[in-house]
């Protein structure tokens, strides 16, 4: 019996300021200050006497004034997340093996992981949605000169004012989140004869997923606490006046002093705004024989092995529970919701031996597979099927190809995460609402395809610092996808130069009704810059044009999600070689290299006319970047297998090539370019660095480990915003640059 466990902690690592909160201005990289919601207030009387008047901020020093509203009272959001999340990961497994007999063998193992992880964003604010705010313009919370600048001829009156409201409160909202997870494994198998062996076995694994949110505000409250009025000298929601809302305490932002903690308990959601809870179950069970009929003497006359065959057969069953709480529907409208799927699949597979041991013709042999799949909610049996060859002509060199037809139905998390409606906003500063604005960047015919009327066009409220309202969960059927592959490569395994091999393969994937992640931006982006009719159709107006709402709301959002369109494709040559030597008797060493060289990634819309290739791009619709070439390449240095004591030494060289932002690229697609930014920052360099580990085992239970990734310290490089990947706060791509610099890790495995 074998057992593991392991406990992982990293703490949290706030912004860096090199890297972090940063946009482009000039030639330079400058803090940015994208946000209108401060903690100062923004106010902006929408009818009434003034109405469309300045807008207005509560002027520095805790007085009752408004000043007109500059970009300079801008707040940069993105100094309250976190660079790294706070984590804690624990772990454990259990191993079970039983030999009965050749013929039967039992087997288990057992797994538990549990990971707790808490975020940190940007604190909560008041924003236009659609729950709509109106100040009393007599207030007692307004000063004289406030009352005048928002209420203009009707200040001190009972007249209330449609207003947009922003602002910031200054305590950061966070996010806790934990994971556990739970597999067990079970099976036995064994040889019948010395032809046959069999696998029978099952799996079952579950994952609870928990999520807490704090920090929320509920604008249904907000808009309860700005109407305020005087009763004997005290400032009173008038929801208590009138019995509607006993609890309700004054929202008084109208100064720099900001609001009362009172007041922030009572905007609050219930537990900070709420816990989502989601379960995920599986159960597989599967059975296959394999069996080599060269026993029976069933092979080709050319060759002196066998013909191999396997057949078998898999079941699988999934399903899904989500139970958000009320709190936390109300703050992301998201509802319960509970989904469940199962797949039968049959298949076998033929490997024919042809020719073997004849000039140039060491082996030649081919195979062959076929599978019958029947997914829940999908009419027909999907069949799928390849079919390979290989040819050896002398024992260093062998040539091989084959071609795979695949179908894959949308797993239970691409359902779920559909069936989960929630709501947010993009996740930072793009072009906003196309169509909104006296002067929209969107034509009349392309505003006209997302529900903007000839009277709403150049009239449209823009989304507030343009983020629009996202709907998360796309809104359709996702339908199973089919691929085909064709493979072309080589290996070499030269005999005068022993323990070298090395590989070179060509390989071509295209995907049609491809099932992908579509995100609001996507839609919105390719709307603007094509105006094709299903990107359009993702954005769902509000009756008056805009975009944006709370949460819940049955309009003013763009949609995201999982979705099938149009065709995807790969191209490219993947290549890796290996040696390993002997260093006389003290140690070994060994070196490989393992390299892939893209040539195409792209597809079509769906549509005439929209093929793209994103190779060597990065930005719409290329993401943090496809990189034309990259490879890892490590050289290790370890002592003998007979040495008492093993230690090891190993150098990795990471290389990855540079892009250039897709808007350069001249696909309509991907937009145009932005003159604004720097061309310094629509490419980004080569990246090269170099990472050292080693380990030395100190008993046989005992192996301690080091591990420094950038060893050099090589910085990543600085791109501007939007983000390219989802919850992206920093001007770099993480999952492929080292944000952080050098990092070290130490550790150790004990057995037992």
């Amino acid at each position: 019996m074998n057992t593991a466990r392991r406990s992982l902690g990293r703490s949290p690592v706030s912004c860096i300021s090199a890297i972090v909160a940063f946009t482009l201005s000039a030639q330079s990289v400058v803090c940015a200050s994208p946000s209108s919601a401060t903690p100062a207030g923004y106010f902006q009387a929408l009818s009434g006497p003034a109405q469309n008047g300045s807008v207005l901020t509560n002027a520095a020093g805790g007085g009752r004034e408004f000043v007109p509203f500059t970009g300079a009272n801008g707040y940069n959001y993105n100094d309250s997340f976190y660079f790294q999340r706070e984590n804690k990961r624990y772990n454990g497994a259990v191993f079970l093996n039983y030999e009965v007999s050749p013929a039967l063998q039992l087997y288990a193992n057992g797994l538990y992981l549990r990971s707790e992880s808490r975020s940190q964003s940007d604190p909560a604010t008041i924003q236009p949605g659609s729950i709509p705010y109106d100040i009393n313009c007599d207030n007692p919370l307004l000063s004289q000169q406030q009352a005048g600048a928002l209420c203009g001829t009707a200040a001190g009156t009972a007249t209330n004012v449609r207003t947009d409201v922003r602002y910031r409160f200054t305590d950061a909202q966070s996010t806790l989140s934990s994971n556990e997870i739970y597999r067990a494994v079970a099976g036995f198998r064994g040889d019948l004869g010395s032809a046959w062996h069999y696998d029978v076995g099952g799996v079952y694994s579950t994952t609870l997923y928990r999520q807490q949110q704090l920090g929320r505000i509920d604008p249904a409250k907000v808009a309860t606490a700005l109407q305020v009025v005087d009763v004997n000298g005290t400032p009173t929601c008038a929801a208590v006046v009138s019995g509607s809302d006993p609890s309700c305490v004054p929202l008084d932002i109208f100064s720099t002093n900001g609001p009362s903690a009172a007041a922030v308990d009572y905007l609050s959601f219930a537990q900070g705004g709420g816990v989502f809870r989601e379960r995920y179950e599986q159960w597989v069970g599967n059975a296959n024989v394999t069996g080599d009929l060269g026993e029976y003497g069933i092979r080709s006359p050319f060759s002196t092995k066998g013909i191999n065959i396997a057949v078998g057969g898999e079941y699988r069953s999934s399903g899904y529970r989500s139970r958000p709480d009320a709190a936390y529907q109300a703050a992301f409208g998201s509802t319960p919701s509970t989904l469940s799927n199962n797949a039968v699949d049959l298949y076998g597979e033929v490997n024919v031996p042809l020719v073997s041991d004849r000039p140039l013709i060491r082996d030649l042999s081919i195979g062959a597979a076929i599978r019958g799949s029947k997914y829940s909610g999908v009419e027909r049996v999907r069949s799928t099927y390849k079919i390979d060859g290989s040819w050896r002509p002398i024992e260093d060199l062998l040539f091989r190809a084959s071609y795979n037809k695949a179908t894959r139905a949308p797993s239970i998390y691409e359902l779920s995460s559909n069936a989960n409606a929630s709501y947010g906003v993009l996740d930072t500063n793009t072009l906003g609402d196309p169509c909104a604005g006296t002067s929209p960047v969107a034509s009349r015919e392309v505003c006209a395809s997302t529900g903007v009327t000839a009277a709403q066009y150049g009239a449209i409220q823009q989304c507030p610092d343009f983020l629009c309202t996202v709907r998360n969960g796309s809104e359709g059927l996702v339908t199973p996808e089919v691929a085909h592959t064709y493979t072309y490569g080589l290996v070499l395994t030269p005999r005068m130069l022993r323990g070298f091999s090395a590989t070179a393969d060509y390989y071509s994937i295209e995907i049609q009704n491809g099932i992908g992640y579509y995100r609001a931006i996507d839609f919105l982006q390719t709307c603007a810059n094509t105006g094709y009719d299903f990107f359009c159709g993702q954005l769902k107006r509000n009756a008056d044009g805009t975009l944006f709402s709370n949460a819940g709301a049955a309009t003013g959002y763009i949609n995201q999600g999982y979705s099938n369109l149009g065709r995807t494709n790969a191209r490219g040559f993947n290549f890796s070689a290996n040696y390993d030597t002997r260093m006389g008797n003290w140690a070994r060493f060994s070196t490989s290299y393992v390299a892939t060289l893209q040539t195409a990634k792209g597809g079509d819309l769906g549509l005439p006319d929209t093929d793209f290739n994103v190779v060597g791009l990065f930005g719409p619709y290329a993401g943090q970047g496809y990189r034309r070439y990259q490879h890892n390449f490590r050289f290790t240095l370890s002592s003998p297998e007979a040495a008492q004591t093993q230690a090891l030494v190993s150098v990795n060289w990471r290389h990855n090539s540079g892009l250039k932002n897709s808007r350069l690229d001249g696909n309509p697609i991907f937009g145009e370019d932005d003159p604004s930014v720097p061309d310094a920052y629509k490419y980004l360099p080569a990246y090269d660095v170099f990472d050292l580990s080693g380990s030395v085992t100190v008993s046989r239970a005992l192996t301690l480990r080091l591990v420094v990734n950038n060893v050099l310290n090589r910085a990543a490089p600085v791109r501007p915003s939007p983000p390219l990947e989802a919850a992206e706060r920093v001007n770099t791509s993480p999952s492929v640059y080292d944000a952080l610099g050098r990092s070290i890790n130490i550790g150790a495995t004990l057995d037992f």
